[in-house]
């Protein structure tokens, strides 16, 4: 006995319960789609509930079918096919961007790297042979006057007298300038200094750029 039936022997009311459409087909997708002006429109006009995941098929469906529905979903994307992120790499978002540079060098060498949820005097915090180090990340868009070398400032951000930071604070300096060179530099070979000309670090380079455009 087929349910329906189960259930009106025993006096249950499936009136509620609609009735099974005959699948859509890429047509009427295509039709539904040029006269509906939002999800649900297309769905009733498919005889499909918005519940469960029939949006998600039809979706899929008109992604496959290369089937336009800007008009739908306004989002102001470019055309299908294209890429938006051309912008190319901006030296003003370099400090914000430097600590998941130093982290993706890290990760991807196998180290696991945890980020402080409190303002820390380092930025990320780096597990090596299950030793924690405390690295603080820095960025280097000036260049020396004379030598036209790139120079890296030292100090404690936020902190006007201009403290470098001591033992106590961090273990390592990772150091990104703008040509895309990566330093990894240990505290004592700069400790007390508030600056440092990168030109002497050249043996503490780990990366060498440049940026990809």
């Amino acid at each position: 006995m087929e349910l329906r039936q189960r259930a009106q022997a025993l006096g249950c009311d499936s009136s509620h319960f609609r009735h099974r459409p005959t699948k859509w087909t890429d047509g009427q997708l295509r039709r539904a789609i040029q006269d509906g002006n939002s999800w649900g429109d297309v769905l009733r006009a498919l005889g499909l509930s918005s519940s469960g995941t029939a949006a998600v098929s039809v979706k899929t469906r008109a992604l496959q079918l290369g089937i336009d529905y800007s008009h739908i979903e306004r989002r102001g994307k470019v055309p299908r096919g294209e890429i938006p992120f051309i912008a190319p790499p901006r030296l003003d978002l370099l400090r914000s961007a430097a600590p998941n540079l130093a982290a993706a060098w890290f990760l991807q060498r196998g180290y696991h790297v945890s980020w402080p949820l409190e303002p820390c005097p380092y930025d990320l915090l780096v597990d090596a042979g299950h030793i924690p180090y405390r690295i603080q990340v820095k960025t280097a868009t000036g260049r020396d006057s004379k030598t036209g070398t790139w120079v890296c400032g030292l100090v404690q951000s936020g902190n006007r007298r201009g403290t470098p930071y001591s033992p106590d604070d961090i273990d390592f300096f990772f150091v990104v300038d703008a040509s895309g060179r990566f330093f990894v530099i240990p505290l004592e070979e700069v400790a007390g200094q508030v600056t440092v000309n990168l030109n002497t670090m050249e043996h503490r380079t780990v990366y060498n750029g440049p940026w990809v455009n």
